[in-house]
């Protein structure tokens, strides 16, 4: 669920069945959902954040940009590396994501890595890793702490 001018975008996800690209927005004015343009590419277990009007969805093979203004999605580069169970946040305008769990050989392994998407560039870098692997789990940002640059 993503916040963006007041609404609220359910993105993607599985209905139980299905992997789903469905897109729809709560307009709180009216009190109702109403469908937008589906995502080119199905997602679930993805981060989806909101940044300077736009909408970005990653996922673990594909990452896509929503422009609510034309109701159009975009398909944008990935990260470097295959992942489930990252979390995106925004920090310091760049698109973060952090750790997640790779599976290879029906085995996985949860990493420490973390990149950062600038979208001026359309670009990805690796930041320092995290002391500790981990995956599906959560990140915040509080008052854009810690209040000196983070050095992405």
């Amino acid at each position: 669920l993503v916040e963006l001018n007041g609404k609220l975008y359910a993105l993607g996800g599985h209905d139980g069945r299905d992997v789903l690209n469905s897109v729809e927005c709560y307009y709180p004015e009216e009190d109702r959902w109403k469908f937008k343009a589906s995502m080119e590419n199905y997602y679930a277990s993805f981060g989806a954040v909101s940044f300077k009007n736009r909408i970005y969805v990653v996922g673990r093979e594909k990452s896509e940009v929503y422009y609510p203004q034309e109701d159009r999605w975009e398909e944008m580069p990935n990260p470097k590396e295959d992942v489930y169970g990252r979390s995106l946040i925004v920090f310091e305008d760049k698109l973060v994501v952090i750790g997640g769990e790779i599976h290879e050989n029906f085995t996985s392994k949860v990493i420490a890595t973390v990149q950062y998407y600038d979208p001026m560039n359309r670009v990805w870098n690796t930041a320092k890793n995290m002391n500790i692997p981990r995956c599906h789990h959560s990140v915040a940002v509080f008052n854009d702490y810690p209040p000196q640059p983070f050095n992405l």
